[in-house]
């Protein structure tokens, strides 16, 4: 199945789904990640929000304003 799934009990989703066999979906970041590096700046929370022009920056930086989203790298 060219769907990536870790979880057995997820599997029962995709069972009626079809899709190439030289096509491959992760379901989990992590597999995403190994499976295409050149995507890995997705991941990237901090250039996600600089591409969109948003105010951003690293925890312990004092922010412009408030109220903030704060999420991890």
């Amino acid at each position: 199945m060219p769907i990536v799934e870790r979880d057995p009990w997820r599997t029962q989703y995709f069972d009626q789904v079809e899709c190439p066999d030289d096509v491959f979906i992760p379901t989990e970041d992590a597999d995403a990640y190994r499976l295409f590096p050149s995507y890995r700046w997705v991941y990237n929370k901090l250039a996600i929000a600089e591409s969109q022009g948003m105010e951003c920056g690293l925890h312990g930086m004092e922010p412009c304003s408030y109220p903030v989203f704060s999420k991890p790298v």
